[in-house]
């Protein structure tokens, strides 16, 4: 079975990123947090987290009529027949089968659910300032910062090295700061660092 879904979602992000971009412009990133000194919590950009766009298929044992595929709202949610809207971007699928367990427990007593990801959306990243082609690029999910720079060129001329940003998809989220040799380097982990929908990506 498959659930209706709507596919505005991807425009919806493109569209806000670059409006982050315009707002940003090329102002200074003074308030700012270095990937070293980031909660390691966060830095483990390993797991995949569900975004808008993706295509899941949901699987509630013996509930043929709860199961299917369905899409990722832009809002974030998924529509579940008899449940109704459950929330599950910004998960990874073992917290989003949680989520739709515990919805679903409102109709079926003990419920095993299994989510899981049957069509990634792209991620969508802008990458501003002195890169030699900035713009708005389509990367595979999982990217990190390297391969955004490398999809604008590089750094140009007067790219200071130092001052790479990852401008996070939230207001609240302090932009993070890295060095090029940072990213590159083997001895450190600030190449690992993944990249998620909405964010965008500032060379200074």
């Amino acid at each position: 079975m498959t659930f209706r879904t709507s596919r505005r979602g991807p425009l919806l992000v493109v569209f806000a990123v670059l409006a982050s971009i315009f707002a940003l412009g090329c102002e200074h990133v003074d308030r700012y947090v270095w990937y070293k000194s980031l909660d390691p919590n966060l830095k483990d950009g390993h797991a995949f987290h569900i975004a808008p766009g993706d295509k899941l298929k949901v699987d509630v044992w013996k509930q043929d009529n709860l199961s299917g595929e369905v899409r990722v709202r832009s809002d974030g949610f998924i529509s579940l027949p008899l449940v109704g809207d459950v929330r599950v971007a910004g998960l990874t699928p073992a917290a989003a089968a949680g989520a739709v367990r515990t919805r679903v427990s409102s109709v079926v007593l003990d419920p095993k659910v299994v989510v899981s990801v049957v069509e990634p959306e792209p991620l969508r990243i802008g990458v501003l300032g002195q890169v030699t082609t900035p713009g708005m690029y389509e990367l595979d999910r999982g990217s990190g910062v390297l391969q955004a720079l490398s999809r604008a060129g590089g750094l140009n001329s007067f790219a200071d090295s130092s001052r790479i940003f990852v401008i996070p998809n939230g207001e609240k989220a302090r932009p993070i700061r890295f060095t090029f040799s940072e990213l590159v380097s083997g001895s450190t982990d600030g190449g690992r660092y993944v990249l998620k929908p909405g964010d965008t990506v500032l060379v200074e």
